[in-house]
């Protein structure tokens, strides 16, 4: 990931030391949409989207 690339957060997991979010995005690099988790203190809220 790349500092102002556009993440969709899902959900997140506390594991007790941690807090944790479950992301997807779209890798330029690898022309394809990447899933994992990630540090939720690395985010920044910045709104919701909704999709039907």
């Amino acid at each position: 990931m790349i500092k102002n690339d556009h993440i969709t957060a899902y959900s997140t997991y506390d594991d007790g030391q941690e807090q944790w979010v479950s992301i997807m995005y779209f890798s330029k690099r690898l022309g394809d949409t990447v899933q994992g988790w990630s540090k939720l203190k690395d985010f920044e809220y910045t709104g919701t989207m909704s999709g039907f």
